[in-house]
């Protein structure tokens, strides 16, 4: 995976910002990148609707993969 760039989350605001002033309330603001338990909550209250959640999280033990989910859902709720 690749290393968070904590000036990411202030990216994500400033689009949020853009596209609600803009009028465009329903596009959704879509993370890709480093996206973890400790920071999908910033995320999301940085803007973000929508989360890629890469292998190191789903791949690795497939068998959690619903346990993993619904632990990513509760931290971003």
């Amino acid at each position: 995976g690749q290393t968070f760039v904590p000036h990411t989350l202030k990216k994500i605001e400033r689009l949020r910002k853009w596209l609600d002033e803009s009028g465009h309330h329903s596009i959704d603001v879509e993370v890709d990148g480093n996206v973890t338990y400790e920071l999908a909550p910033k995320m999301r209250a940085a803007g973000g609707d929508i989360f890629v959640i890469g292998k190191p999280y789903l791949l690795h033990n497939i068998e959690e993969k619903e346990e993993v989910l619904d632990k990513i859902r509760q931290f971003i709720q």
